[in-house]
């Protein structure tokens, strides 16, 4: 991953492929940020979403 902190980077779900391939149900789909199906992530916006985002970004602390 860049250290440029302006560029974009993407994190996919690690069950993407299985689903795109029509071997999943969309309901057991892990989330990339939380890992978890059904997503049981932090309210987006809060500080604590934005810590997880961080986390799996392996950013980092936000200023």
């Amino acid at each position: 991953m860049s250290s440029n902190p302006d560029k974009t980077s993407v994190i996919w779900s690690p069950d993407i492929d299985r689903y795109a391939r029509g071997d999943m149900p969309v309901e057991q789909v892990r989330c990339a940020l939380c890992r978890l199906a059904p997503c049981e992530c932090p309210a987006f916006g809060s500080d604590a979403y934005f810590a997880l985002l961080d986390r799996r970004h392996a950013r980092g602390e936000r200023s």
